[in-house]
């Protein structure tokens, strides 16, 4: 009996999951993030103002929006499943383009598409199952060492809800606040960053007079090295 039961609820989960008719490559979603730092091993001292970042799907692209940096990456992956890249600076107006033997490191785009830097989900332990359909959420965890990852997962829409990281030092949050399917404001962010100048990477080194170039190469925001870690930096 109790195997009939197990087999029954699969079979039930998996037919909420499949009711879900949200495009899940129509996605927008916003997220805080939150860091805590031990200080003399008792008081907790929490950032002031959480950061905000964005993630928004359009098919074969993705627009992931560092709204505190002034920074966004604009992911498209190509019919050979190469992954290009375009880097937008919203203070210049300005763009840098990346092709797929420029980035260095060969970008994933399950972690693209997803956004925060989760782990493996096939290397964490499922710890509860809750709701059903688009509201079906996943609890796993993970334990390497001393760290700990917390991921509460909904696989309907391919979305991460809430990450944690906890380390002897710090613990850091990213936890969905909002998202949305077919967002206006989303398709207007696309088009707007596609509209500004841009300059192609390889073209940077001669063209070093540009002021703007010039910054960004000098605070590091251009070198490939630095567009594929972002959201570890946040």
């Amino acid at each position: 009996m109790k195997v009939v039961i197990f087999c029954i609820s699969l079979f039930s989960f998996n037919s909420f999951a499949q009711e879900c008719q949200l495009a899940v490559d129509s996605i927008s979603a916003q997220y805080q993030v939150i860091e805590k730092t031990e200080l003399l091993e008792t008081a907790l001292k929490q950032s002031n103002s959480p950061v905000v970042i964005e993630l928004h799907r359009n098919g074969s692209r993705v627009l992931q929006r560092f709204a505190n940096k002034g920074i966004s990456n604009i992911w498209s992956k190509m019919a050979n499943k190469r992954i290009s890249l375009v880097r937008v600076f919203e203070q210049y107006q300005h763009a840098i383009e990346y092709q797929p033997n420029e980035l260095g490191r060969k970008p994933n785009w399950q972690s693209i598409n997803q956004l925060l830097p989760v782990p493996d989900i096939k290397k964490m332990t499922l710890t509860s199952k809750v709701g059903d359909g688009c509201q079906l959420v996943e609890h796993y965890q993970l334990n390497v060492g001393v760290d700990e990852y917390q991921l509460t997962w909904m696989p309907a829409l391919a979305l991460v809800s809430d990450f944690k990281v906890k380390t002897n030092k710090l613990t850091k949050q990213w936890k969905l606040t909002s998202f949305e399917v077919n967002s206006a404001r989303s398709a207007d962010l696309f088009i707007q960053y596609m509209n500004y100048n841009s300059t192609d990477y390889a073209d940077i080194g001669d063209n070093e007079s540009n002021p703007f170039l010039a910054k960004m190469i000098h605070q590091g925001f251009i070198a490939e090295s630095h567009v594929i870690d972002d959201v570890h930096r946040h």
